[in-house]
């Protein structure tokens, strides 16, 4: 896979600062998380375990925290501590967080009580609370090197509390420490040199002679990769958030991800997880998921995916669809139900409504779905409320209480008798609604369904059949889809026992479809949006947020009786419009954009739906915590359609996404919508995905038009708009969920797995990596959501939503790298150090969040404001329109009507310019012109004159649009990465036209400017041509030659070990004169036989030739045989092992993972004899 790559020496000074370059991935994680419940275990995933010494459990544990158990430690031992390994994850930002509770009364006269430190005799690091005399009360932290160059930092005295229990963090970050004590940020002061690592840890003690042990206790220490929002911080402290919403999971790497319908489909595509189609989609029932779990087991050959390290992905419904189906059972001639061989309890299906023409049943047809569970239909037992594991007493019932069981009385125009399961109750309480009150169960089938043999011989419809619509004398099997109202506590109930079944089954994950607080903004919400449950709590929620006379200026008489329903029939009507025609375009009318209560519901339905959707997210999560998986994947369907209005936790965004794909994008037919390649981007949509994404990762299915020959028959798929749009994506974090035997989702067999073994030939390089990020991209969901109306948008017009997708492509194919910034996540820690921001026809902006901006700015941020926006305040402000524009302050412009085309102003250190016309969208509306567009966006970030140091990539102004860059970085293990990609194909022939040479500069960060450095690439496309040469100061000039999908070229010090852990620490012993790591990592410096690099993995001194690993043995004291003694040092673990003959190799194990006694360990070999024995003493997880 690797090409030709020329390495090139840097040498000369460059700035040691890299201005205006967030390097900023996804959120902190937990790389080590000890809860203290009974043991002292990493509940993360990396195994970092502790071992105890003199500690004890306490049922004393933070209020916060409820239960459990917490960590004591007692004065009555000296040595008293949880020693832990050295944590690979922390480099030079991380965080440390923790409970801690100091006895009541106690007095100290020997100064500090460590809470985690891995100092020993010269260099380390080290956290504590300093107890002199009960009065000083201050936490402190310090770092020292192995030249005895030391620092520490310390908050105020006197914060500390005692005998109660405090929650502490501490950002670390670069030389500085913020500490937190219960949430609030309490000061930031300097810790120089740093922070040296390289050594096991100690919670509660150090490595020194006299390590001031804790005294009192301890609970819920985590370890972060990355220093934490203080939001977090604050959420951590007041249990609205816990450390295992944050480890780093399996979720978070490159999943080569599939959905198969069977099992040998997935291994012959070299997928990592698999989605099992039907066997794992539980909204058709408990009894169905049963029989479809059975089938792919014992049919599909998914049993075998136990044997294999693949991740089995299930779906489920978030508040999408609930279907159910027709199906005949039979009984024996005794009246029981038939089972199924292969499960005796459950009720064999002999057919279902898929497979019913020209089929007469011998048994009884029964409906399968959802009522089945709670109704508790004996064919269907045990798989129902009373399962001994999934089951539940929750009565279904409508928000009066009335219970929801039978059917309705009432007769539809479609009615056709007292049996048909549109007509249950159970549907009538739980689903979604029209304005008009029409339930919203879709999808009737018939014309593959015709039952022939459903009349008796009077002419009578049997029971459980249905008459078809188009033909009286014929019958069907239906398969319906019911829409869930989201307000309905039903379907949290159902979650739970759908989820337990699939956690039996060995699940590992859950894509959920519909993750959003409401499934109707794909089309039309006129149809949808008004379930039972909406409406009657749309009640409460006024009642709760407007005084009377408030209700009475909207049209809200009587509150208790209101019905939202009447009220938008009557305005329809007050439009001029006939409110029955659910069609009818005054439902699209943009009056509604200015009645309040209209603008009321839709934000009660996004803030209440949206909270069900947290229950639902953590409700899955502590489910699966008690099955044993607390790295369980959320991934949430619809971003393409609800563009974030759930504002929910998720761990990962992964939509479907088609050419033609809807609201939030346009339509095609339009001259709209996410266009394919080359005068489209997928981009601008994968950082949104990423934006609303816990993971580093973000995940698509690629719908592509299906096209026929003349026997209306799929032509074969092609493979290389499929490249194109995997490749553009794996540049961008973004890998595809691919189905190689579907006609619609992009790749073929071929394709999938060439794309594959690439993904996983770079896996272990790419995996961790995060985006180089210099400008911010603001999106306002809210602005979205103010111009849904009733009807869908009014003429699809979404000034906002178009804009900022105009502007995404633009700076992606302008290079500038960015994220997106949504509104709900801007704060300080998100703005961070972004060069420029943008803000594009933002209509809805709260003048509440200026403030935020304006520091961001005065402290030299630039930003730029496009179109009318700050016209109407927030969600809190319902909406309203303001007299001014709220922006006005930052750029001077209050009025739109009679605003300049543009203003620069200058605001403390920053600078802001207003831009009145609106060209992230008029360049989302363009096709084939988009190109010539490109200027005008950097002349507007060019007004800046940000100078030399912006943007990272700089001289591609002349290569082609199609031309893809991105940048990435991975800190921890000093890489740097440049990703090349070629977007030139022609959709008619998906011919794709190969790049031609390129060169441009790349700015590289501080850690790398002065390194020598070493080039590899990544390609699929074999050889290519590339050179990396210096250019000037931190500039590189990257040279490729001709290339045809992608390519990934990595940067890294050419003078590195490979290992940074071993070469700070070189650093550190040798300082300046270690010019060349490998050089002096193979080196013995000292003499004493042992190279720098063995003498880093013991633990020993390169400097010092007596300070090594050294092993001696004799005949133990006490006779019990021969003791083998070495020297230890603090914070390593040993393996003893032995051999007879030392041809025959070390084969027996003394001891496998042994923890250091400094100055020495020793074991005993009790199995010896006259014959000669063989030791070797090494080094584990150095």
């Amino acid at each position: 896979m690797k090409t030709r790559s020329a390495s090139c020496v840097i040498t000369g000074a460059v700035l040691a600062l890299v201005l205006g370059c967030v390097m900023c991935g996804a959120s902190p994680r937990v790389v080590a998380w000890y809860p203290f419940d009974g043991n002292c275990a990493d509940a993360g995933t990396r195994g970092y375990d502790g071992i105890p010494t003199n500690v004890s459990f306490s049922s004393d544990v933070p209020e916060a925290l409820g239960e459990g158990q917490s960590l004591f430690f007692s004065e009555s031992f000296d040595e008293r501590y949880v020693e832990i390994p050295d944590v690979t994850e922390l480099a030079g930002r991380y965080a440390l967080t923790c409970w801690l509770k100091v006895p009541a009364g106690y007095t100290n006269t020997a100064g500090g009580r460590m809470i985690l430190a891995n100092r020993a005799a010269s260099e380390g690091v080290w956290f504590w609370v300093n107890a002199w005399n009960h009065d000083t009360r201050s936490i402190h932290a310090g770092s020292r090197t192995v030249e005895g160059v030391s620092g520490e930092a310390n908050t105020p005295h006197g914060i500390v509390p005692y005998g109660e229990w405090m929650h502490v963090a501490l950002n670390c970050h670069g030389s500085n420490v913020t500490f937190y004590l219960n949430g609030r940020e309490v000061s930031t002061a300097p810790v120089q040199p740093g922070y040296p690592f390289d050594h096991a840890w100690r919670i509660g003690g150090s490595f020194q002679a006299n390590p001031t042990c804790w005294t009192g206790w301890m609970d819920d220490v985590a370890l972060w990769n990355d220093v934490l929002p203080s939001n977090l911080v604050y959420r951590l402290a007041y249990n609205t958030a816990s450390p295992a919403d944050h480890l780093h999971p399996w979720w978070d790497e490159l999943l080569r991800m599939g959905e198969f319908h069977r099992f040998y489909q997935a291994t012959n595509a070299n997928a990592s997880a698999a989605m099992t189609t039907g066997g794992s989609d539980p909204m058709w029932g408990s009894f169905a998921l049963r029989t479809a779990f059975l089938r792919c087991e014992n049919g599909l050959g998914w049993e075998a995916i136990a044997d294999t390290e693949m991740r089995r992905i299930g779906w489920i419904e978030a508040f999408g669809t609930s279907h159910g189906y027709h199906a005949e059972v039979r009984t024996n001639e005794f009246g029981e139900w038939i089972k199924r061989e292969d499960d005796p309890e459950c009720t064999r299906i002999f057919r279902n409504s898929w497979a019913w023409n020209g089929y007469e049943p011998e048994g009884e047809v029964v409906w399968i779905g959802a009522p089945n569970y709670f109704e508790d239909d004996d064919f269907a037992r045990p798989y129902t409320r009373i399962h001994p594991e999934y089951g539940t007493d929750h009565i279904v019932r409508y928000p009066d209480g009335t219970v929801a069981t039978g059917y309705l009385d009432t007769v539809e125009s479609w009615h056709t008798g007292p049996e048909d399961p549109r007509l249950l109750r159970f549907y009538d309480a739980t689903c979604a609604k029209s304005v008009n009150s029409n339930r919203a169960i879709t999808g009737y089938t018939s014309s593959t369904n015709v039952i022939p043999y459903a009349w008796d011989d009077e002419g009578r419809l049997k029971p459980g059949y249905l008459p078809d619509p188009d033909d009286p004398t014929n019958s069907v099997a239906l398969t319906v889809h019911v829409l869930k109202d989201p307000m309905c506590p039903t379907w949290e109930v159902y979650l739970d026992g759908c989820l337990r079944q699939l956690l039996d089954e060995g699940f590992d994950g859950l894509w959920v479809d519909n993750w959003s607080s409401f499934d109707f903004f794909g089309s039309k919400p006129i149809n949808k949006a008004f379930g039972e449950w909406s409406v009657a709590l749309f009640r409460d929620y006024l009642a709760e947020h407007f005084s009377a006379g408030e209700l009475n200026a909207m049209g809200v008489a009587d509150v208790e009786s209101f019905d939202i329903r009447g009220w938008l029939r009557e305005t329809c009507r007050s439009f001029g419009g006939n409110p029955v025609n659910e069609s009818d375009r005054t439902w699209r009318d943009a009056r509604w954009r200015d009645e309040k209560l209209w603008r009321v519901y839709k934000i009660y339905l996004r803030q209440e739906a949206g909270a069900a959707l947290d229950r639902a997210y953590h409700l899955i999560k502590d489910i699966a915590n008690e099955y044993g998986k607390p790295d369980f994947w959320i991934a949430g369907n619809d971003l393409q359609i609800n563009m974030g209005f759930a504002r929910t936790e998720l761990d990962t965004a992964f939509p479907e996404l088609t050419w033609t794909f809807g609201l939030a994008t346009g339509g095609m037919h339009e001259g709209l919508g996410f266009r394919p390649p080359p005068y489209g981007s997928y981009v601008p949509h994968h950082k949104m995905g990423l934006a609303h994404s816990r993971s580093r990762k973000f995940y698509v299915w690629y719908y592509m038009p299906v096209y026929y020959d003349e026997n209306d028959e799929p032509l074969p798929k092609t493979d290389n708009m499929a490249d194109i749009l995997h490749y553009q994506g794996l540049a961008h974090n973004t890998l595809p969920r691919v189905q190689p035997d579907s006609a619609k989702v992009a790749g073929t067999e071929a394709e999938v797995r060439a794309f594959f073994d690439f993904c996983e030939a770079v896996e272990d390089i790419h995996g961790a990596r995060a985006p180089v990020e210099q400008v911010g991209l603001f999106f306002s969901s809210s602005d979205q959501l103010l111009n849904i109306l009733p009807g869908n948008m009014h003429d699809n017009g979404q000034p906002h939503m178009f804009a900022h997708w105009g502007w995404g492509t633009a700076l992606d194919w302008n290079r500038y790298h960015y994220r997106v910034v949504p509104e709900w996540k801007l704060t300080e820690e998100n703005l961070g150090d972004l060069t420029v921001l943008i803000v594009p026809n933002v209509e809805v902006f709260d003048p509440s969040r200026v403030s935020e901006l304006t520091a961001w700015v005065e402290d030299g941020g630039n930003l730029i404001v496009t179109g009318p926006s700050g016209q109407r305040r927030g969600e809190s402000g319902w909406f309203e329109t303001m007299a001014d524009l709220s922006l006005a302050s930052l750029t001077g412009v209050s009025d739109y009507g009679s605003a300049p085309e543009e203003r620069l102003t200058a605001v403390g250190a920053g600078q802001v310019l207003f831009l009145k016309d609106t060209i992230g969208y008029d360049f989302f509306c363009a096709t084939e012109s988009r190109p010539s567009m490109l200027d005008s966006f950097r002349d507007a970030i060019g007004r800046f004159g940000l100078g030399d140091d912006f943007p990272v990539v700089q001289d591609a102004v002349d290569e082609p649009f199609t031309l893809g860059i991105s940048v990435h970085h991975d800190m921890p293990e000093r890489r740097y990465f440049i990703d090349l990609y070629n977007t030139d194909i022609d959709v008619d022939t998906d011919v794709i036209t190969p790049t031609e040479p390129a060169s441009f500069k790349v700015r590289l960060p501080a850690w790398l400017a002065e390194e020598p450095l070493s080039v590899q690439a990544y390609t699929p496309d074999g050889s290519v041509d590339l050179d990396v040469a210096q250019a000037s100061g931190d500039r590189v000039e990257i040279s490729i030659g001709s290339f045809e999908r992608y390519i990934s070229i990595v940067l890294t010090s050419a003078r590195s070990t490979g290992n940074v852990k071993l070469d700070d620490w070189l650093d550190r012993h040798y300082g300046a004169a270690c010019t060349n790591y490998l050089q002096w990592a193979a080196g013995d410096t000292d003499g004493d036989g042992f190279t720098a690099e063995q003498e880093y993995a013991a633990g020993t001194d390169p400097r010092n030739s007596s300070s090594r690993l050294r092993m001696r043995s004799a005949p133990d004291a006490d006779g019990d045989g021969f003791r083998i003694r070495w020297t230890s040092e603090g914070g390593r673990y040993y393996a003893v092992e032995k051999a007879t003959r030392l041809e025959a190799g070390f084969t027996q194990t003394l001891a496998a993972r042994m923890a250091a006694t400094p100055p020495s360990n020793s074991v005993i070999d009790a199995d010896v004899d006259a014959r000669a024995g063989f030791y070797r003493v090494r080094v584990v997880d150095p």
